[in-house]
């Protein structure tokens, strides 16, 4: 009986001892489970997210920023993640530079989405794109001011070119709103030529300086515009047909019927190569010509490079050709024309 009783809290002790060790088990493996439970939650948050970012960016591809910019959202409520930032900064950049909100709808359809996200990327004093940010958020302050008439990048332009003089952003932006200002070409000119020298967004450089040149609108700028065709021509890029279109216009207006003789001379480009430039021009499938101005701008080009008897020889060509269907006042240019060629020794 003693030993009975003796071995009774023993048999106790050893099942409690038990007990203890199959909880500890059970709370190991109910843990582990758990652990298990929010690594695959969060593996399948962060899979969720990159799904989401990398959607956003097939959006922002097409030019859906808005949707883009839903998705970049989506993406946060999964996971916040660095690449995600990354994401949407870049996102941010291609939708301000696109710069069209849709019809009737103001900037700030644009402008109020994605400056936060720029004034955040700010707050670090080492954001390795700091000046990227900044030459942005000026593109912001302009495209805000299309807006209200009010707000000046310069500012912001000129504090992303004290961090990086180089910067092809802050060069482009900057030359582009002292072109917008009504400062003489050659006040931006620097700044898009120090932008395509970086050898960086050179589509995009040259966007910014032919749509400066044609809000210009005006004969200062008709020099620079056949400038810029001329030297895309040189180097096989490729010019959108607004902006051939715009330089089309600059070649009549400075080669056409009445076109001031003395306009002709205040052009870096020489005659040779304003020649072929515009026989360039009139060679994309997208622009229309009439063909009597078309003929006409190319003899006075001809001329232009000293081959007087070949200008001469397009002009008697282009009265055999549409002698009939010309109107009276054109005829009358091209007749005064001919007799100018004809009986001058040597070109003007």
């Amino acid at each position: 009986m003693k030993r009975g009783a003796k071995g009774a809290p023993d048999s106790l002790g050893r099942t409690l001892k038990w007990v203890g060790a199959a909880t500890a088990v059970i709370s190991l493996i109910l843990g582990a489970r758990q652990l298990i439970t929010i690594a695959t939650d969060n593996a399948q948050r962060n899979r969720e997210s990159a799904e989401f970012v990398a959607l956003a960016q097939q959006q922002a591809a097409r030019g859906e920023f808005a949707d883009s910019w839903k998705s970049l959202d989506r993406a946060d409520e999964r996971a916040r993640k660095a690449t995600t930032d990354e994401a949407r900064l870049d996102i941010a950049f291609r939708w301000l530079q696109d710069g069209r909100p849709g019809p009737d709808q103001p900037f700030s359809r644009i402008t109020d989405a994605v400056v936060p996200t720029l004034d955040r990327a700010l707050l670090d004093p080492n954001h390795p794109r700091r000046a990227d940010v900044l030459a942005h958020l000026g593109w912001a302050t302009f495209l805000k001011r299309r807006d209200t008439g009010t707000g000046d990048p310069a500012a912001q332009y000129t504090q992303a070119l004290a961090i990086d003089r180089t910067n092809v952003y802050a060069n482009t932006m900057l030359a582009h709103w002292l072109s917008w200002q009504g400062n003489a070409p050659d006040a931006a000119r620097p700044y898009f030529d120090a932008a395509l020298a970086t050898g960086k967004e050179h589509a995009l450089v040259r966007s910014f300086e032919l749509a400066a040149l044609r809000a210009r609108n005006d004969e200062n700028a008709e020099p620079e515009l056949i400038r810029v065709a001329n030297s895309m021509r040189q180097q096989n890029e490729t010019l959108d047909t607004r902006s051939a279109g715009a330089v089309q216009a600059a070649y009549v207006r400075r080669y056409g019927p009445n076109a001031s003789r003395t306009a002709q001379e205040t052009i870096e480009v020489t005659p040779v190569d304003q020649l072929a430039t515009f026989v360039w021009l009139i060679g994309m499938p997208d622009l229309s010509y009439r063909t009597e101005v078309r003929d006409y701008v190319m003899a006075m080009l001809k001329e232009a490079t000293g081959d007087r008897p070949a200008a001469l020889q397009a002009l008697r060509a282009l009265v055999a050709k549409l002698g009939g269907r010309l109107d009276e006042e054109f005829r009358s240019d091209v007749t005064r024309e001919i007799k100018r060629l004809d009986r001058e020794p040597r070109r003007r």
